[in-house]
């Protein structure tokens, strides 16, 4: 800002970057009070925060993909406050990066030879310089003896979603039973957000824990609504993300798949910020010939 004295009286002008700045605050503050007042009914004066945690586990197929379009949903939700203060971002995956990735899976070249998490967090965290985001280049594992050199437990997880002051949310994104049980094994407020996909197929399940569920859905997750497989098509071989690498003639469906799987997961995260009292529970996803999407169970209490 600068100040000239014109004619005897000093006159106060802004220069062209800080009438967009400022314009852009207006802008902002204006989304942000619309956004608030149709989520909780309040006053547009009042911001409130929805979400201080946002944890992803498997950052392979699915979680590659998703991460840059959460990078941006997540600036985004700053802009509009609905981010507390408290807020972390963590990533977790203890794969490292190899050349059969590179087609089927969000890497480049020089990515190979290193963890898949830390790419991640190291690419888009760049695009987030006011989030805190941490990366553990470890898997999860449910067995108390497991190598901590390769494996974090449940605990872990655990202490970083019940540090926040509000929900969280879980992007469960791994390709095994065991690690999924993992993730569903600790008392948390939030969602846990289960994505999985076939050659073509997928589903997306939105588990509700803590104030997130009405007593009525307490019991409603992944395992009771799903306590087989993530599959929809029985007849379809369900391959693993490591499978899927090594079969050359299903990288460009898987690519698709995974994709798309990514993209249904952005767009729940979307719904729940734009109509809590709507979530869904259980999404059916097809990408082929044409993305297609079914909301199976629908109306999960925010």
């Amino acid at each position: 800002m600068e100040t000239v004295k014109l004619n005897r009286k000093n006159i106060t002008y802004l220069t062209v970057q800080e009438e967009i700045d400022a314009h852009q605050k207006k802008v902002a503050d204006f989304e942000a009070e619309i956004l608030n007042k149709r989520l909780f009914g309040e006053s547009p004066s009042i911001f409130n925060p929805i979400l201080s945690r946002i944890l992803v586990v498997g950052c392979g197929g699915t979680g590659s993909w998703l991460m840059p379009k959460l990078a941006k949903t997540i600036n985004d939700m700053k802009r509009k406050r609905l981010l507390a203060a408290d807020f972390k971002l963590m990533l977790v995956d203890g794969d490292t990066v190899e050349s059969k990735n590179l087609i089927r899976q969000n890497f480049v070249e020089s990515d190979i030879g290193q963890n898949k998490a830390e790419v991640m967090a190291l690419r888009y965290g760049a695009t987030m310089p006011d989030i805190e985001l941490q990366y553990i280049d470890k898997y999860v594992s449910m067995d108390p003896k497991f190598d901590p050199t390769h494996f974090v437990g449940a605990g872990t997880l655990a202490e970083f979603t019940a540090g926040g002051t509000y929900k969280t949310i879980v992007f469960n994104l791994v390709d095994n039973q065991n690690a999924r049980r993992a993730v569903h094994s600790f008392p948390m407020d939030g969602w846990v957000v289960d994505i999985g996909n076939e050659l073509v197929h997928g589903q997306l399940f939105a588990s509700p824990y803590g104030t997130a569920a009405e007593p009525e859905f307490q019991s409603l997750n992944f395992f009771t609504m799903s306590p087989e497989t993530l599959t929809t098509e029985e007849e379809v071989k369900v391959y693993s993300c490591a499978e899927a690498d090594e079969d050359v003639q299903l990288e460009e469906q898987f690519l698709v798949a995974n994709d798309t799987a990514a993209l249904v997961g952005h767009n729940w995260l979307c719904s729940l910020m734009s109509a809590p009292d709507s979530v869904p529970a259980r999404i059916n996803f097809t990408c082929l010939p044409m993305p297609q999407v079914e909301v199976v169970l629908k109306n999960i209490p925010a």
